[in-house]
């Protein structure tokens, strides 16, 4: 918009800034420059001297419609006159009438160009703070999810690790979680954190095992640019992430000895440095951290360091396996199954005892993970309305829960053993699609052994025998 009372030069102020491209809006009076500006005008080139009101007037009005909007201060008053308008109107910068054409056209090109950078930076603000926003409200609505009465069990050590990890709640605290693969040590730590103060903040995990020993401190700690080769750019580090909040450690005892150096600094002084960085970073971060190793063990071979345990260790807490706990399989089951069920729209009308019993005697070295991902399979192959029964389940729990208990001695030693066998390779088919090969691959026998028993058992008739073997080379 250019407001100007002198129509002359109005006119030719218009004309050099719309051969530039520009779209103009031209005013020869202040009330109608107030009345017609809106937001979607960039920048005002503003004459202080106008026929009815004061310039300084015109620019008060548009800066209560937007305060953001540059204004260039067309005038002919002496400098001592401007400095005194620079510090009360703050325009963004002055022309002097009579000055060249390219002074005023770069004056007004470098103002659109800012306008629309702060806009840009206003709108990338708002977006990030509409992200915050569903962040903390995602990070709530976990919380309410993630419960410590959720967590289903009914074995004594486990309600006593669960009462612990509900105390830890109210402090800061280090905790360090121990146990199994599999055993629920994150699902813990995050009901830890969004059962805490810390709710509305960061939660960050990294598994420490699953990242390469040098690029661990990186991911932990961030660097600068050029601090080792493909550091093109600066990278903050997960701690920095997590400030203010929660970080939770899995693997825990697999830190090198230099990134258990900086964590302990961490932990000790809330401070550290980034990778090739010399400026000492402040954070506030709550550690969790976990693992499946004995980390006493680990101090007297030399591979962790005690004082860096003590510190972990503020508060510990111990995860029981599955397979010491044997009342949670059943309790556990009927949770995923409902859950299971409900994600994939399939109504389930139970289990079988049969299917119940092989679950409650197999050993669980994947403990509960191993549990859900079992669950996972039955629901998906089961149809919908039915109840699923021991001939869905994979063949290596068969294997191992089923057969020792499904037979009772009949008082027939052979009887016995060879009905058992014989169940055993037909499962073993009937799970590898009939595929001999994979079949005495899995039983650990040759596969000519196979075949005849395979033929003793009447699993295949003699004459097909060689037909078979040429068919499965």
């Amino acid at each position: 918009m250019v407001v100007d009372g002198d129509a002359d030069a109005l006119c030719t102020t218009r004309l050099l800034l719309e051969t530039e491209g520009l779209r103009v809006e031209s005013c020869r009076s202040g009330r109608e420059a107030i009345e017609k500006y809106d937001e979607g005008i960039y920048t005002v080139v503003l004459d202080i001297s106008l026929p009815d009101i004061h310039g300084v007037e015109v620019l008060e009005a548009i800066r209560k419609k937007n305060s953001l909007v540059p204004i260039i201060l067309y005038t002919g008053l002496e400098e001592r006159d401007r400095g005194e308008m620079r510090r009360n109107l703050h325009p963004h910068t002055y022309i002097f009438k009579g000055c060249i054409p390219e002074c005023l056209l770069n004056a007004v090109v470098g103002a659109i160009e800012c306008y629309r950078r702060t806009l840009k930076a206003l709108e990338l603000e708002r977006q990030l703070a509409i992200k915050e926003r569903e962040n903390v409200s995602l990070r709530k609505e976990l919380g309410r999810r993630i419960r410590f009465e959720d967590i289903c069990t009914r074995d004594p050590k486990m309600k006593e690790a669960i009462a612990q990890a509900q105390k830890s709640t109210a402090v800061s605290y280090p905790v360090l979680i121990t146990g199994e693969s599999g055993t629920g040590k994150e699902l813990l730590s995050r009901a830890i954190h969004y059962n805490s103060p810390r709710i509305d903040k960061p939660f960050v995990t990294i598994n420490c095992g699953a990242i390469p020993k040098e690029l661990l401190e990186s991911e932990l700690f961030g660097h600068e640019k050029g601090s080792f080769t493909g550091a093109i750019e600066k990278k903050l580090g997960l701690f920095e992430v997590a400030d203010q909040g929660s970080i939770f450690l899995d693997e825990i005892g697999d830190l090198s000895a230099s990134a258990q150096a900086k964590i302990l600094r961490v932990l000790q002084e809330k401070e550290f440095q980034r990778v090739g960085g010399v400026k000492t970073i402040k954070v506030d971060v709550r550690v969790i951290s976990a693992t499946n190793k004995n980390l006493s063990e680990e101090i007297e071979k030399g591979s962790f360091r005690e004082d860096l345990f003590y510190r972990l260790s503020t508060i510990s807490i111990h995860l029981t396996p599955l397979r010491e706990r044997k009342d949670d399989v059943l309790l556990l089951t009927d949770h995923f199954l409902k859950k299971i069920s409900q994600e994939v729209g399939k109504r389930i009308r139970g289990i079988s005892a049969e299917c119940i019993r092989l679950l409650e005697a197999y050993g669980w070295p994947g403990n509960v993970r191993e549990l859900q991902n079992i669950i996972e399979r039955l629901v998906t192959l089961a149809e919908d309305e039915s109840t699923i029964t021991e001939d869905l389940l994979p063949l290596e729990l068969l294997t191992k829960a089923g057969p020792i208990h499904h037979y009772k001695y009949t008082g027939n030693l052979y009887e016995t053993v060879h009905a058992l066998e014989r169940d055993i390779i037909a499962g073993v088919l009937k799970e590898t699609g009939g595929n001999k090969s994979k079949a005495a691959e899995f039983l650990g026998i040759s596969r000519p052994l196979l075949y005849k028993k395979m033929e003793f058992y009447g699993l295949i008739e003699p004459a097909q025998d060689s037909a078979l073997s040429e068919r499965d080379g």
